[in-house]
C-alpha cells in the first residue's frame, strides 16, 4: 500500500484545517508542516504544492518554490494565481524570459489579474522593451484606478521615451487622488532618482521586483495605503537624506507579492 493510499481523508481534511488555522494565526512554521505531510500523501494535490511553496518562498526558499510550482502548474494549468506566484518568483530570480512567458498564462486564464498585467509590465521594462510595457501597464491602470503605481510606472516608461505630455497627463491624473505622489513627479525630487537615467530605471526596477518575502498579499487599496504616501511626503520635503529616505519608502511599497493558493 502506498503512503498517500495509507492515509485517511478524514487525516487529510485534518491536516487542512490545522494548516489554514495555522495562516490564520501566523504560525507558518506550522502550516508549512501540514502542507507538507498533504503533498507527501497526496503527490498530485496541485493546491497542496502550490501551498507548500508559497510558504516556501514566504522562508526564503525561492528556489524550491519554484519547482514545486512547475509541478502544480504541471497538474494543473488552469490556475490563474500559481502561474502568476511563478511567474513573480522567476522575476525575483531575474528569468525575465520565463516569467513574462508564466504571466501571459496567467492572464489568458484570468484578464483580470491585475498582478500579473504588472508583473508583465516590470519585466518588460527590465529588459529593455519600453513600448511593449505599456499595454499592460495601461491594463494595470484600468483595473487598478485607484492605485498609484501602474500610474508611476506608466510615467516612468513615457518619460524614458521621451513622452512629456503623456507624463504631463499622468502627473494630472495623479493628483485628483494620491497629490503626494503627483507632487512628488512633478517637482522631480522624489521621483527624480527614479526615471532621470538608465542607471536609476535599473535601481527602481529592482527594488520594485524584490519585495520583503513576508508582504505575501498586496491588493492596492488606496484607504489603505494613503498614510504611507503623507509620510513619504513629509519626508520629501526634508532636507539631505530625508529626500532619499522618502524614495526609499516608496521603492519599498511598489513591491507585489505572491497570491495564497
Amino acid at each position: 500500500m502506498s503512503a498517500g493510499s495509507a492515509v485517511s481523508a478524514l487525516s487529510i481534511w485534518f491536516w487542512k484545517q490545522m494548516a489554514t488555522w495555522s495562516t490564520l494565526l501566523k504560525r507558518d512554521r506550522m502550516a508549512l508542516e501540514y502542507w507538507e505531510r498533504i503533498a507527501a500523501a497526496r503527490p498530485g494535490d496541485a493546491r497542496a504544492l502550490a501551498s507548500v511553496a508559497h510558504l516556501k518562498a514566504q522562508q526564503g526558499g525561492r528556489p524550491q518554490a519554484i519547482a514545486l510550482l512547475e509541478r502544480a502548474v504541471a497538474l494543473d494549468p488552469d490556475q490563474a494565481g500559481t502561474w502568476y506566484n511563478l511567474g513573480y518568483l522567476q522575476q525575483e530570480s531575474q528569468d525575465h524570459e520565463a516569467a513574462l512567458v508564466s504571466f501571459d498564462r496567467a492572464i489568458a486564464l484570468d484578464d483580470r489579474l491585475d498582478l500579473a498585467w504588472y508583473g508583465k509590465a516590470l519585466s518588460l521594462i527590465k529588459t529593455g522593451r519600453l513600448e511593449e510595457a505599456i499595454a499592460p501597464l495601461r491594463r494595470n491602470t484600468e483595473l487598478q484606478p485607484m492605485s498609484p503605481y501602474g500610474f508611476y510606472q506608466l510615467g516612468h516608461v513615457y518619460h524614458r521615451l521621451g513622452r512629456r505630455e503623456q507624463v504631463a497627463r499622468l502627473i494630472q491624473r495623479l493628483s485628483g487622488f494620491e497629490p503626494q505622489v503627483a507632487r512628488q513627479l512633478a517637482r522631480g525630487g522624489l521621483a527624480g532618482t527614479l526615471i532621470t537615467s538608465p542607471a536609476s530605471h535599473r535601481t527602481e526596477v529592482s527594488a520594485a521586483t524584490r519585495p520583503p518575502v513576508n508582504r505575501i498579499q498586496h491588493t492596492y487599496k488606496k484607504e489603505s495605503h494613503g498614510n504611507l504616501y503623507q509620510v513619504a511626503g513629509v519626508l520629501a520635503t526634508q532636507p539631505q537624506h530625508h529626500g532619499r529616505a522618502a524614495a526609499d519608502l516608496v521603492r519599498r511599497h511598489l513591491c507585489r507579492g505572491l497570491v495564497r493558493p
